[in-house]
């Protein structure tokens, strides 16, 4: 697959594409050169990253996505706690991280509590790899990752140092990726189970981790937009999908249409940087849920006000003219 990475930025000509481009194809280099303490990769992990290279292929395809992506084990990083740290300084309770300069994959191998595990780990992280990226140049030379997938972020580069002020849609991205994936285990678990020697015995056992109150949530706005429009809620799903791979987001203002002007904000709040510290917490996961399960729109204005921080706030009631 092409790197599917769009550069943009105000008053930047031509060339500044090229160097940008040249910045992060030196980054990307980097980053799969060998990490100090890193576990070399067993012949089974190896396999992981090839079958995930194909499962996910094969999932693009029925999205009508031709480009296929090529996903390699030097993309990939399997790191004790201590090593992952020092990649992933916020990841102390994470399995996996995808670094969106350096374009690599780094996993918590410390944490893997059995090889499914390992396997839905590397599943997930390889699609962010592969996910949309938008990168925002700035005129002094600033880099700044500013959207991959749906994750938006004004995450910067700058003098070898990564800043982040702010991120939205972060919990959205990984409810889509997670059901991305539970899709992709779904339409070929048989050949899964043949592949990797998959007893059920082991798939009853050795349970795996997904953000299911995240996707319990985007399943409501799933089906709420496809009431709304009179499609079915496949169509409005595989819209959400491909455009975590695309760019194309279009559909995202169906939620406004169907929650009312805002709704795209509380939407972002969930799991963002302002908010993640608490967003695992069942009270600030149910205000979003009830959100997106409310009738009226009064009530709904009530959660807003609850979940999101003064600058969001303001914003939604400046969407929210009645407010």
């Amino acid at each position: 697959m092409k790197e599917n990475i769009l550069i943009f930025g105000k008053n930047i000509g031509p060339e500044d594409v090229t160097e940008a481009k040249e910045f992060i194809k030196g980054e990307k280099a980097r980053g799969m050169q060998k990490i100090e303490g890193e576990y070399e990769k067993t012949e089974e992990e190896i396999k992981f990253i090839a079958a995930a290279n194909k499962y996910i292929s094969k999932e693009l395809q029925t999205l009508g996505i031709r480009e296929m992506p090529k996903i390699t084990p030097e993309e990939f990083h399997f790191l004790p706690k201590e090593a992952f740290l020092r990649k992933y300084p916020q990841g102390e309770n994470s399995d996996g991280a995808y670094d969106v300069f350096d374009r690599v994959v780094y996993i918590a191998k410390d944490r893997m509590k059995n090889r499914l595990y390992e396997f839905q780990t590397v599943l997930h992280e390889a699609v962010h790899l592969v996910a949309y990226k938008k990168m925002h140049l700035e005129e002094k030379g600033g880099l700044s990752e500013y959207r991959t997938g749906y994750s938006s972020n004004n995450l910067k580069h700058l003098g070898g140092k990564k800043e982040s002020s702010h991120e939205h849609f972060r919990g959205l991205d990984e409810a889509i990726v997670d059901q991305f994936i539970i899709d992709l285990v779904n339409n070929n678990l048989e050949d899964m189970k043949e592949e990797f020697n998959i007893s059920e015995a082991e798939l009853e056992s050795d349970l795996v981790y997904y953000h299911f109150k995240f996707i319990e949530i985007l399943d409501n706005i799933i089906e709420k937009i496809a009431a709304k429009k009179g499609e079915t809620e496949k169509k409005v799903r595989e819209d959400f999908k491909r455009g975590e791979f695309t760019g194309k987001i279009l559909h995202l203002k169906d939620v406004e249409k169907t929650f009312g002007p805002g709704a795209l904000r509380v939407l972002g709040a969930l799991n963002s940087k302002r908010t993640a510290q608490r967003m695992f917490q069942s009270t600030e996961i149910k205000r979003i849920s009830d959100f997106f399960k409310a009738e009226s729109q009064e009530e709904r204005d009530l959660l807003a006000a609850k979940i999101l921080n003064d600058r969001e706030l303001a914003g939604y009631k400046k969407n929210r003219h009645d407010f």
